[in-house]
């Protein structure tokens, strides 16, 4: 429903952490998304993040085959067709109001060097902020002997996943803050695209004075326009 993607202005990113601020709970059935960073790996699509029924994901595109994912222990893996073929990796995670973090980073080749394994974890810094680690999922590579990356661009993004079919619902109330994610350990983002869907319940902005990327949607949200601007953050 609301749509962030992020410049780096780097190629090579191996590395990409995103923090982020729910700030109500909207409950185990409200049937909400927010994804971290979509950019695709080499070409391979791909995005992760956390659900409000409680479930932490991250999927692939183009394979239904499970050796491409490594789960941890708790976590799980799907294949499916319905988004064109996939593989999924998945873990109950409860989530709630709070700040938490997510980070997808690359960890090793494979044994034949034709692609690579990324590592997908979790954090709740009010618990802590020790990383739950969801596994691992491999990425083919677009070079022989060259490493896969992520692509500068990736964006942050709502959705209220009851609403793909033809019949639109009520959506749940829910305000997300977003912090610029950071690539590579140390590069923070440096701009950021905004828009909305074409639903009318989104709104999403930037906030200069706590440097967050605001987005709520749904209950008696309204929005005038697309929400559209291009922000330079540094």
């Amino acid at each position: 429903m609301t749509y962030a993607n992020w410049r780096f202005g780097i190629s090579g990113i191996h590395d990409v952490e995103c923090t982020f601020h729910l700030d109500n709970d909207p409950g185990p059935r409200s049937d909400l998304y927010f994804q971290s960073y979509d950019a695709a790996i080499d070409g391979t699509g791909t995005y992760h993040g956390v659900q409000t029924i409680g479930l932490a994901i991250m999927s692939r595109f183009g394979t239904t085959d499970l050796d491409e994912v490594r789960p941890a222990e708790g976590a799980y893996a799907v294949a499916g067709t319905d988004e064109g073929p996939f593989v999924s990796l998945r873990m109950r995670y409860p989530l709630g109001a709070g700040t938490f973090s997510t980070r997808l980073r690359w960890t090793a080749p494979d044994a034949m060097g034709r692609g690579d394994w990324f590592e997908f974890s979790v954090s709740r810094h009010e618990s802590g902020g020790e990383p739950t680690v969801l596994g691992e999922m491999r990425f083919p590579r677009r070079l022989p002997g060259v490493p896969a990356t992520l692509a500068d661009g990736g964006g942050s993004w709502t959705e209220f996943w009851d609403n793909n079919g033809p019949v639109l619902l009520p959506v749940p109330l829910w305000k997300v803050r977003i912090d610029p994610p950071v690539a590579n350990g140390s590069v923070p983002a440096i701009g950021v695209q905004l828009r909305c869907s074409r639903m009318p319940n989104g709104v999403i902005s930037w906030e200069p004075a706590t440097r967050q990327v605001v987005t709520t949607i749904g209950g008696d949200t309204l929005r005038e326009g697309d929400g559209a601007q291009f922000v330079r953050i540094s």
